[in-house]
This record gives structure tokens, C-alpha cells and sequence, in this order.
């Protein structure tokens, strides 16, 4: 009855301190920390609790809640600066992701967008070190080296949005790595931007001032203010770069996508991953893309709602796509995982058979 992203994130850190590859007087386990409704919120005390039953009691934990609310670092404080290189590294990840994808299932020498990649991410992390200037020269580099790869989009693919909990989403040790089977499957599978997690929390509280009167401290309020201007200047410093690259495909400010998605769901609703999961199926659904997986931790309840829950009035507005939910615990089996992806591919396949079918018609009846 443990939130299942917390047994994988405490099982894994654990699991690293039993290897015997860190000195356990030099150590830190370094754990994400969210303030809200979401079990995220308490996994620094879930996770001590694992440390001192697993005999770790010594082993410190550093988290990237500012205040330090439930004092478990005490002395360790993360400031402005590494806030804003957090910003610059999550939203230069999203934009190499998003190419790497777009890139891979077309490139003519297999590995070596994951290659390149991999390379560029050390890259970046070393130049983070320095500073920002240094780290968006990397990231110059790193569209450069990626519009070197050769590829063929000849035959382009039928495409897949994956979406869901953060990190089924993006672990996939949780969700039978469903990014490669889709892909192996002949997909071109896409996942949700990383950065919209974090400032759609900006969005809400703008919103929460503007339109519902809502008052904050004044500190408060400047810096939500100043925190949604920061993202701003971060992705169009980013997305002049990557336009760059003739695959780079804009996503639509995210804004425009809240205003866009109020109807469905309210962009003050941020529990778990909030609107973002209507408001991106809605999003891609716009751009063409039939395909749509909703991953979900058993009883994770902000992503029953804000997934499941939304379904229906998605659907409603394009009754041509298709979205799968898959719910994931420690008991799920692959073979039931398959069995539905299996389903959902020959749906796909069977929308472009028709729609092939169709325009061919109508070149014949011209």
C-alpha cells in the first residue's frame, strides 16, 4: 500500500548504499522534494525511515526543498543560484530529449543518437560547474553534434504521447520500458516536457492573484512573478538554439496551453501532474498525433483524476484518438502491459490503413 515511485526512488537509493560503491562516512542520499497533496511530499521522512531500518542511520539526506520544512538537513541550504541552474539543466534535458526522440527511430546508424546524447549531457553537467554561459555553449554544441547524425524520415512514423506520473513516465525500470517497445514496434514515441511540471505551479498561483483575487505576502508574489519571467527568458534562449535543428518541432507556449485547457480542467488544478495531462493529449491531438498513453501508479489518486478522470471529456473534443491508461505496481505483469500496447498498435495501424485507404480514394475519384 506504499506509493509505488516511492518504493522504486527508496528501493534504488538503498540498493546503491548496499553495493559497497560509496563510503558510507562520505555519502549523501540527494532526493527531490514537492510541497503539495501529492505522496512526494513526504518522501524525505519515508525515505529516513528506510535508511534507519536498513542501517544506514548515518547517511545524511540532502533535499531540494528550499526551507528545509521538515529539517532534514539542517546547516544545507540550496540558494538562487542552484535553482537557476536547475532551471537551465531540466530545460535543456527536455529540448535534447524531444530531438533525441524525433531523431532515433530514423537514424541510420543505430546507437548513435543515444551516443551522441549521452555525451552531450556530460557536456553540459561539467559546464554547469562553471556557470550558465558555459552550459549554453554546450547546449550549442550539443544541437550542432545532433544535426550532424544522419537519418532518413522518408517513411515517417505513426507517433505516440506518452504521458502520466512523473516518474513512471520517465523511469523505465517502472513501466517495462515502454518508450523502446513502442519504438521497436515501429512508433516515434514523444513524452511531456519536464520544465511544464515545475511552472505550471507559476501559472496557478498567477492565476490564483489575477482572476480569483487570492493574496500572497508580497515576497511571495514578486517571486512568482519574477519565477514565471525567469522561465520565459530560459526557453526562448533555448528554443532559438534548437531551432536550429530541422526536427525541432516548438511546443506551444505553455500560457497559451492553460488558457487553452481551462474548459477541461483549471490551471489552479495542480494536484499531481494537474492539467498538464489533458492539456498536452489535447495539445498533440491538435498536431495529428492518434496515440496516447496515460501511465499511472496503482491508487495514485491526483493521477486518477487528472488522467483517467479527464478521459471522457478529451475524448469528446477528438473522438478519433485513442488513450490507453495503464496502472503499475510492484504486481503488474508484463504480459498484461503487452497485451494492451499490442491492442493500441493495431488500432494505430488500422487508423492508417483506413486514412491511406482514404486518401487514395480521393486522389483517384480527382
Amino acid at each position: 500500500d506504499t506509493c509505488f515511485p516511492a518504493q522504486m526512488v527508496i528501493g534504488e537509493a538503498i540498493s546503491a548504499l548496499q553495493s559497497g560503491r560509496y563510503p558510507l562516512d562520505q555519502v549523501a542520499v540527494a532526493m527531490v522534494k514537492y510541497q503539495g497533496d501529492c505522496r512526494l511530499s513526504h518522501y524525505s521522512a519515508l525515505l529516513r525511515r528506510a535508511l534507519d531500518a536498513a542501517g544506514f542511520q548515518k547517511v545524511p539526506i540532502v533535499s531540494t526543498d528550499p526551507a528545509d520544512t521538515k529539517e532534514m538537513h539542517p546547516g544545507i541550504r540550496m540558494g538562487m543560484r542552484f535553482n537557476l541552474r536547475s532551471l537551465w539543466a531540466i530545460a535543456m534535458m527536455d529540448f535534447l530529449e524531444e530531438l533525441r526522440r524525433r531523431i532515433r527511430p530514423y537514424e541510420r546508424h543505430s546507437g548513435e543518437t543515444d551516443r551522441i546524447f549521452e555525451l552531450s549531457v556530460d557536456r553540459i553537467a561539467a559546464a554547469l560547474t562553471k556557470g550558465t554561459r558555459q552550459a549554453v555553449s554546450a547546449f550549442r554544441k550539443a544541437i550542432d553534434d545532433f544535426r550532424a547524425v544522419p537519418y532518413d524520415r522518408s517513411s515517417p512514423r505513426p507517433r505516440a504521447f506518452v504521458t502520466g506520473e512523473y516518474l513512471v513516465t520517465f523511469h523505465p525500470g517502472s513501466n517495462f520500458h515502454i518508450e523502446s517497445y513502442l519504438e521497436q514496434n515501429g512508433m516515434e514515441v514523444t513524452l511531456p516536457r519536464m520544465t511544464n511540471v515545475f511552472r505550471k505551479d507559476y501559472l496557478a498561483r498567477l492565476s490564483e492573484m489575477e482572476n480569483y483575487r487570492v493574496r500572497y505576502p508580497l515576497g511571495d508574489a514578486l517571486a512568482t512573478k519574477g519565477g514565471e519571467k525567469m522561465f520565459q527568458t530560459v526557453l526562448h534562449t533555448l528554443e532559438e538554439i534548437a531551432a536550429e535543428h530541422p526536427l525541432y518541432e516548438p511546443a506551444t507556449p505553455l500560457p497559451e496551453l492553460a488558457e487553452e485547457t481551462d474548459a477541461v480542467m483549471d490551471r489552479t488544478f495542480i494536484s499531481g501532474e494537474g492539467w498538464l495531462i489533458p492539456g498536452e493529449i489535447r495539445e498533440y491531438a491538435q498536431k495529428g498525433v492518434r496515440s496516447f498513453v496515460i501511465l499511472q501508479p496503482f491508487g495514485c489518486l491526483p493521477n486518477h483524476i487528472c488522467g483517467r478522470g479527464a478521459m471522457k471529456k478529451v475524448k469528446e473534443e477528438f473522438p478519433a484518438i485513442q488513450i490507453l491508461p495503464l496502472d503499475l505496481d510492484p504486481d503488474t505483469s508484463f504480459a498484461n502491459v503487452e497485451n494492451r500496447l499490442q491492442m493500441l498498435l493495431m488500432n494505430e495501424k488500422s487508423a492508417a490503413f483506413s486514412s491511406g485507404e482514404a486518401k487514395k480514394n480521393a486522389r483517384t475519384a480527382t
